[in-house]
């Protein structure tokens, strides 16, 4: 993995202000040829999931309907994004994340789903330790990041080039169970589990 840049605009007030515009304009992210591959990695039956980095919600809204036995959670640090979030999937229990918290119980969810947010964080160790920390023991990682993009997008913080960078950030505590590109080619998808 390599830093694209030092600053970092990737703030609660910058998301809020994205997420209220693209409500105002009608505007969806939709990235069906992410969410499906991503499918394959999700398994059925009834797990509680959240999803790191909501957003608008629209990939637990997806989820709502592709997995309707999920317990549905959801986590973001923009107030405007949840608000969206909690339009798009009324079913999901949304909750806004603040400094160093996600505001959501330690140890509760089967399955975190880190979606095209870690090369926004400044801090991916800790973060993504506090990632970790959401899962019961066992408990499914799943993290997608743009692959190959470089420092294209003022937005992304870091660029990572493998699933070994995921592991390496995990300090031992993930293991890797699979990974592959989709996106036609654009996004990595790594699969971890809590060790």
């Amino acid at each position: 993995m390599k830093r694209n840049r030092q600053e970092n605009i990737n703030t609660s007030a910058y998301w809020d202000r994205v997420y209220a515009r693209e409500r105002a304009a009608g505007r969806r992210r939709l990235y069906e040829d992410l969410w499906r591959p991503m499918l394959l990695y999700l398994p059925q039956g009834s797990h509680t999931l959240v999803d790191v980095g909501c957003g608008a919600g629209e990939f637990l809204k997806f989820l709502s309907h592709h997995r309707p036995e999920y317990q549905l959670f959801g986590t973001d640090i923009s107030a405007e994004g949840l608000l969206t979030a909690g339009q798009n999937c009324p079913g999901a229990s949304l909750h806004l994340a603040s400094g160093d918290s996600f505001n959501l119980p330690h140890g509760k969810f089967d399955i975190a789903v880190v979606s095209e947010v870690m090369e926004h964080v400044a801090e991916p160790a800790p973060f993504l330790s506090r990632v970790i920390d959401l899962l019961k023991p066992a408990g499914l990682l799943l993290i997608t990041t743009p692959w190959k993009w470089g420092s294209s997008d003022p937005e992304h913080v870091w660029d990572y080039e493998g699933p070994e960078d995921f592991v390496s950030l995990g300090r031992g505590r993930v293991q890797l169970m699979g990974s592959a590109v989709a996106n036609r080619g654009f996004t990595l998808i790594t699969v971890l589990y809590r060790g």
